[in-house]
């Protein structure tokens, strides 16, 4: 009996989930196009809606133009890393000549997130341009707690730059460091699709009562992209999705 009733549920649970993914699935056949426009924000809503999904962003249909960007990793031969460097040369370990690894030794408790703050903010103002970074996510299990910066490029994120704190709860801070230098603009501005399209593209990747916290736009760069050039790099604008459970989720800004 209790093993019918179990059937019974997971069937159910089997068919609900199948509804919401042909859901999505019409949504970005019949609705996502070349013009997403209000009607789309409309349908939009009512697919988070039948998701479950709630946000506390502002959606719109507001489009812009913007520029990729190429940029070069730092060493510890650069200018934007001297201040680094020369306090702490015998400490640093360099990896691949743009990977900055440093061990620090700090009393302040993992369950501090205060102090913790503090702490990460007073080392960046004190080796680099503290406006030129901003938080992104932390991170708590049991006695470890994780904070992570990353770089801006005109108040916009760059994934690809960024320090990493990790208090260990035993007086350990390991420090990680990726620094960029000589960002510029390359080829003509272009258009870039809206928050709400960037929702409904990933969609299809949320789970049933999730909710997101905040997207903005940024820089990044494909997965499947190579440089042939690794000491410069290009990035493109990227939509980025934070949902509350912490996840992100990504999607290229660029319209097709």
């Amino acid at each position: 009996m209790e093993w019918s009733k179990s059937k019974t549920y997971l069937i159910i649970a089997f068919v609900i989930t199948n509804i919401v993914l042909l859901i999505s699935i019409y949504f970005n056949k019949y609705y996502v196009n070349d013009n997403f426009d209000k009607k789309s924000l409309i349908n939009l809503s009512k697919l988070l809606s039948s998701k479950n999904i709630t946000y506390d962003v502002s959606l719109n249909i507001q489009t812009r133009k913007m520029s990729p960007i190429e940029l070069q990793y730092s060493t510890i031969k650069d200018k934007n890393t001297k201040k680094l460097t020369s306090k702490y040369i015998n400490m640093l370990k360099i990896i691949d000549d743009v990977y900055i690894e440093l061990n620090l030794k700090s009393d302040i408790s993992s369950n501090d997130y205060e102090s913790m703050m503090e702490y990460c903010e007073k080392f960046i103002k004190e080796n680099f341009d503290e406006k030129k970074y901003k938080l992104k996510e932390t991170y708590k299990e049991d006695k470890m707690a994780m904070l992570y910066y990353e770089e801006l490029y005109d108040n916009m994120f760059i994934e690809q730059g960024y320090i990493k704190f990790i208090f260990s709860g035993d007086g350990d801070v390991d420090i990680s460091i990726v620094k960029t230098k000589n960002i510029n603009k390359v080829g003509k501005p272009i258009e870039i699709i809206s928050n709400a399209e960037a929702i409904s593209k990933v969609i299809s990747q949320m789970k049933v009562g999730d909710e997101i916290q905040d997207i903005e736009i940024g820089y990044s760069r494909p997965q499947d992209w190579q440089d042939i050039d690794t000491r410069q790099i290009r990035l493109i604008p990227f939509w980025r999705i934070k949902l509350k459970d912490g996840n992100f989720l990504y999607t290229e800004a660029v319209k097709n």
